[in-house]
């Protein structure tokens, strides 16, 4: 029997891994088992669609046409850039989120993908080039922006949103 030929022990420990990854294409090189995976990616429409699942959210668009903001109880958490002309940074596909500062500077130290954002207060909110990240990592981050709002609202108000 081959190395290779033991499959299923294999199978067993990439289990986990098949809901993270979009695709997840295994080969046999030279008698071991070998992954390559493909990180799951949002696109603009999942972003929308994620942070309008969110209770409570609303959407608007206050800068102009080309920027989408996303609130709870009128207190910005999301600003997502549709991409136009009028964009001074680059056109990479991009939103800004509120975090604390902390997080900022944690999430930037770790991620390039992470920036300081443009045109925002830069130690509460950061660029987040989120086609370059797996989707649970923004999802992740987007409910970390929504429950920092939540966190801040009134108690008699923070009440329906947990």
């Amino acid at each position: 029997m081959k190395i290779c030929d033991n499959f299923g022990k294999f199978a067993q420990l990439l289990s986990a891994k098949r809901k993270r990854y979009r695709s997840l294409t295994v080969t046999c090189v030279m008698g071991t088992w070998r992954e390559s995976q493909i990180m799951r990616k949002m696109n603009i429409e999942q972003v929308r669609e994620y942070t309008l699942s969110l209770y409570g959210v609303t959407e608007d668009q206050p800068f102009g046409d080309d920027i989408i903001t996303y609130r709870l109880e009128g207190k910005i958490f999301v600003c997502l850039w549709l991409g136009g002309k009028y964009d001074m940074k680059d056109a990479e596909p991009r939103f800004a989120l509120k975090l604390s500062p902390e997080r900022n500077v944690e999430l930037r130290d770790r991620f390039t993908a992470v920036t300081p954002a443009w045109h925002w207060n830069k130690r509460h909110w950061s660029d987040v080039y989120y086609e370059q990240l797996d989707d649970s990592l923004v999802e992740e981050w987007i409910s970390e922006s929504y429950s920092l709002i939540v966190s801040k609202l009134p108690r008699t108000v923070r009440e329906r949103y947990m």
